[in-house]
């Protein structure tokens, strides 16, 4: 349960936190309209692509946040029934396979912590890789294709190199949801079963 409340309350802060990123995205996207509208289209599309290509790894996100639930689980098990039966580890000298559990689970919580970790630097490197190649397209296009500016063309640049890294944070923060979500349902689902068996209780009084 204190597993499940924390990820919820990092869900729900997470949360709060895309809808500002998506805020200042927005902000940025119809600034550089202002500008070119058909090269904003073209980032969008770009980051359009981006969101396409990598979102497996938001699946693999939320698969990995069930499995770290689940290893969390195990190992908060493993403890109640260590305490619990402590006198009677010691007395059949039992401690060492308690240790060897104790080794698996944390062993395999940090392994669900690690893969969630790859997955999310693996999302910011291919944007940062993406980003890069498609600013680079789109100063020989401006300059050769829409004949923009120097000034423009300085603006243009500045907000791409803002609006895709937007993007890149905006999918990183839901793979971090959605990473959480597993531990938010599960709460939802223990209230929804409180409220059951308080009304049951009241239908029997």
């Amino acid at each position: 349960l204190t597993h499940d409340t924390q990820q919820a309350t990092f869900a729900t802060q997470q949360l709060f936190h895309l809808l500002v990123s998506g805020l200042l995205v927005a902000i940025y996207i119809l600034f550089s309209m202002s500008i070119s509208i058909s090269m904003t289209c073209a980032a969008l599309v770009c980051g359009g692509m981006f969101l396409l290509v990598l979102y497996p790894f938001n699946r693999r996100a939320l698969r990995f946040g069930l499995s770290f639930r689940d290893a969390n689980n195990e190992m908060y098990n493993l403890i109640t029934g260590h305490i619990g039966g402590m006198k009677v580890s010691k007395s059949y000298t039992l401690e060492k396979y308690h240790k060897a559990d104790f080794f698996r689970a944390s062993h395999r919580t940090s392994d669900q912590m690690i893969l969630f970790t790859r997955i999310n630097s693996a999302t910011r490197f291919c944007y940062q890789v993406g980003a890069a190649v498609a600013i680079a397209l789109f100063i020989i296009v401006g300059i050769k294709v829409f004949y923009l500016s120097a000034v423009d063309l300085v603006v243009m640049v500045f907000l791409f190199s803002r609006i895709l890294p937007g993007l890149s944070n905006l999918q990183q923060i839901f793979q971090r949801i959605a990473n959480a979500m597993p531990s938010f349902q599960a709460l939802l689902d223990m209230e929804t079963a409180l409220a059951t068996g308080k009304e049951s209780e009241c239908d029997t009084i």
